[in-house]
C-alpha cells in the first residue's frame, strides 16, 4: 500500500493511504498584518512597535494555512523554519507646511541572532505637497533556519510632522509574510 521514490539510496517521497510525504505542497502560509493607527514621523528612523494586527474586517481577507506569525513590541516571530517572502508597504502624507519632502521610507529589518537588527530592504517616496499621499514598498526573501534567532521587524522614517497612515479597516501601511517553502 506504499509507493516510495528514492534517489541516491535516500527516500525522497512516499505515497501511502495516509497521503503524500517528503515533498512541499507549495505555499503553506501567507498572511497580512496592518498598522491600525497613524504614526507621526519625527525625522528619524523608528521601529513600529505597536498598533499591528491582522485584518478582521469582512472585506474578503484571506490567509493560507494554519501557521501564523506572532508579534511582540513590533518583533515578528516566524511559526516554522523556511524561506519567506516579506513585503512592507507604506502610505505616508504631509500634514502641513514644512512636513512635505523627500525621504519618507519604510524598512524591513532582520536579525539572525535575536539581537542585532540590520536593514535588509528599504523603500522610499516623496510627499511633495500638503495632504498629498505617497507610497513605497520593499521586499525580501528571508531564509529562516532557526525561529528562535531569525526575526523581522519594520520601521519608518520621514520628514518631521509627516504621517505614516494606518487604519484597522483597510490596508494602508501593511505587511505581507508568505512562506514559499522549506529551507
Amino acid at each position: 500500500d506504499t509507493i516510495k521514490f528514492s534517489t541516491g539510496g535516500i527516500e525522497r517521497m512516499a505515497i501511502t493511504n495516509s497521503g503524500v510525504s517528503g515533498i512541499t505542497a507549495g505555499i503553506t502560509m501567507a498572511e497580512t498584518w496592518r498598522l491600525t493607527s497613524n504614526i507621526t514621523n519625527d525625522g528619524s528612523e523608528n521601529v513600529i512597535t505597536a498598533n499591528l494586527s491582522k485584518p478582521s474586517t469582512p472585506s474578503g481577507y484571506g490567509k493560507v494555512g494554519t501557521e501564523t506569525m506572532t508579534v511582540s513590541s513590533g518583533v515578528f516571530t516566524f511559526p516554522s523554519t523556511g524561506i519567506y517572502y516579506i513585503t512592507a508597504n507604506s502610505k505616508q502624507y504631509a500634514l502641513g507646511s514644512g512636513t512635505e519632502g523627500n525621504g519618507n521610507g519604510i524598512f524591513i529589518n532582520t536579525t539572525v541572532n535575536n539581537s542585532s537588527y540590520s536593514r535588509a530592504s528599504y523603500g522610499s517616496q516623496a510627499v511633495p505637497t500638503t495632504y498629498d499621499y505617497g507610497s513605497a514598498s520593499c521586499h525580501l526573501i528571508f531564509d529562516v533556519t532557526d525561529v528562535s534567532t531569525h526575526k523581522v521587524r519594520f520601521s519608518h522614517s520621514g520628514v518631521s510632522g509627516s504621517v505614516v497612515a494606518g487604519n484597522a479597516n483597510d490596508n494602508q501601511t501593511h505587511f505581507l509574510i508568505m512562506k514559499l517553502g522549506d529551507t
